[in-house]
């Protein structure tokens, strides 16, 4: 190996390991924890056995060593000083290979794939969702005069059909209590018709536990059951 190679692989070894510490001394802010702490022990290990690999090297000139050996020390330096304060700020850094905020995975083409989720790591606040808010909508039944309108409006009609027809009108945006359903089926004659408007209806109807009392605009029990399964939803 030529020494101009030897010397570009080490000082390149030196800015790879050593990069991260040197910026973050220069910088002098406190440890990232993203970075483990395996990597750095990994970085330092690495610097020794250059730095032994320079000092056996006895076709290098002593400029060179010298140089070599001064940056691989400041190198190190740097990544000591980092793992120092890196024990000082432990609760920053994640237990990676034990982290529970760690998750690790095969994926479909045999990759291992790790993720892991930065608001388990130790000393981070958990992020409050925001609680949905169900939205509450005030419906009003009929007033008094609106109902006596739309009985009036249901009178007018001769057939049954187009009583219902002028009922189904009026309802699209309206609502009505059980006892005013009451007063409507009893402009009904057929009970078909009755039960065709209750269909209609019961999903307009502001007191449902009230709709026992809507049995009685039905006088035949099978009538009075099918009443029941509509207003069951059945």
């Amino acid at each position: 190996m030529k020494r101009t190679g030897f010397a570009s692989m080490v000082a390149g070894v030196v800015l790879l390991l050593a990069g991260p510490a040197a910026a973050q001394r220069a910088e002098n802010t406190k440890v990232p924890p993203q970075l483990p702490l395996p990597l750095l022990k990994q970085a330092d290990e690495s610097l020794q056995k250059a730095e032994e690999m320079v000092t056996a090297d006895t076709k290098m000139g002593k400029k060179e060593r010298k140089r070599l050996l001064l940056e691989i020390q400041d190198a190190r330096s740097d990544i000591q000083d980092f793992l120092e304060q890196a024990a000082s700020q432990k609760a920053m850094l994640p237990a990676w290979d034990c982290c529970p905020c760690r998750e690790q995975k095969v994926g479909p083409d045999g990759k291992v794939e790790v993720t892991v989720n930065i608001q388990g790591l130790p000393g981070q606040q958990p992020v409050e969702q925001p609680v949905p808010v169900e939205e509450v909508v005030e419906v009003t039944p009929l007033t008094p005069e609106q109902l006596e309108t739309l009985v009036s409006a249901m009178n007018e009609q001769s057939f049954s059909d187009d009583k219902l027809a002028v009922l189904t009108e009026a309802m699209k945006e309206a609502y009505v209590t059980v006892a005013q359903v009451r007063r409507l089926l009893d402009q009904l004659s057929f009970p078909d018709d009755k039960l065709q408007a209750l269909r209609l209806l019961k999903g307009r109807i502001t007191d449902p536990q009230n709709k026992f009392q809507l049995y009685g605009a039905f006088v035949h029990s099978s009538d009075k059951d099918e009443a029941k399964k509509i207003l069951d939803g059945k």
